[in-house]
């Protein structure tokens, strides 16, 4: 505690499901989601407001497979200020 986060250096933030790591570089934070019952690529997208071709394209989904209770998935999005 007490370092600080400078350019470049990433911080890991655990919280329930929800695993995200901030690229302080980029702005944008990878974030490993966890999936639960009844979450679909609809209801996640919207969630963490990214699209379903990208949850798709990051996670190597195709149209003919589906998301999986207990299934991790890994989605990019913007760092917000706050």
């Amino acid at each position: 505690m007490g370092a600080t986060l400078v350019p470049g250096r990433k911080l890991v933030v655990r919280s329930g499901t929800v695993v995200a790591r901030v690229d302080t570089g980029t702005g944008m934070r990878r974030m490993t989601y966890t999936v639960r019952r009844g979450d679909t690529l609809s209801r996640i997208s919207r969630q963490f407001r990214v699209t379903i071709a990208e949850l798709m394209s990051w996670n190597g989904i195709d149209h003919q497979h589906q998301i999986r209770a207990g299934q991790r998935i890994v989605m990019y999005v913007a760092r917000t200020n706050g």
